[in-house]
């Protein structure tokens, strides 16, 4: 794992909230998802933004373990989240979005 995977991590939180959005307009329950994946991306960025500050200073090698690790777990809960959206609303998306993720 390295920077570019971090980077793409970021975006694709961003295609998640849409995601979470899209089912919204059908399935009002996923506000509170949407919101929390929001929340979610919001720590992502913030987590990334940390490694970007010790890489410019010299220290990531220190914060890597601690801040790549809350940033993986992050992103990890976030296809949770999506996931189990797609599953309680039935949509038949599922299955594609399960592969893709």
């Amino acid at each position: 794992m390295g920077w570019r995977d971090l980077k793409f991590w970021r975006q694709i939180a961003k295609c998640l909230i849409n995601l979470a959005f899209y089912v919204q307009q059908w399935y009002p329950e996923a506000l509170v998802t949407a919101e929390r994946l929001r929340l979610d991306a919001r720590q992502l960025k913030w987590h990334v933004a940390r490694l970007r500050g010790a890489a410019r200073t010299g220290n990531l090698e220190i914060s890597f373990p601690f801040y790549a690790q809350r940033a993986i777990v992050t992103y990890y809960l976030m296809t949770r989240r999506v996931l189990g959206l797609y599953e309680a609303g039935n949509f038949s998306m599922l299955a594609d979005l399960q592969k893709t993720i």
